[in-house]
């Protein structure tokens, strides 16, 4: 201490926040001593005593989900995702639809009039459509069950 020069940490540029912070006496976070200060606890303890005090908190109120409200709106949203769901499958089948037209439109000058080449992008095509999509999914489940 004694090699200090006498006032080095007014010296520092950020000298004021401490200055700030030591002009506050009832500040808690500033020890006179700091050895005289008890241990805090790890994150890890503070962590398990902030999760404790959710599951206490959700414990003391009813969840949404039990209210008949809160069923109304859950199957509000099973019914949204159905629907959803649907209009893609449809947006699919329009989108395949056009590029068979195009397909057929085309035939002549993309496929060069080689009918094994054509028939099996139709059938690609075909193949993606959501129906097909879920019947082989409906096929190879119905297989699995079968050999179990």
């Amino acid at each position: 201490m004694k090699e200090m020069p006498p006032g080095w940490w007014l010296t520092h540029p950020s000298a004021h926040y401490l200055l700030a912070a030591l002009v506050h006496k009832t500040n808690p976070d500033i020890a006179v001593d700091p050895v005289t200060v008890a241990a805090g606890g790890t994150r890890e303890d503070q962590r398990k005593q902030v999760r404790d005090d959710r599951v206490k908190e959700r414990g003391m109120y009813p969840t949404f989900a039990s209210t008949k409200r809160g069923e109304l709106e859950e199957s509000m949203m099973d019914t949204k995702a159905k629907l959803m769901k649907s209009n893609i499958d449809i947006q699919e089948t329009e989108c395949i639809q056009k590029q068979l037209a195009l397909l057929k439109e085309f035939k002549s000058s993309a496929f060069n009039n080689e009918e094994d080449e054509y028939d099996s992008a139709v059938r690609d095509l075909i193949n993606e459509l959501p129906l097909m999509k879920k019947r082989k999914g409906l096929a190879a489940a119905e297989k699995r069950a079968t050999e179990m």
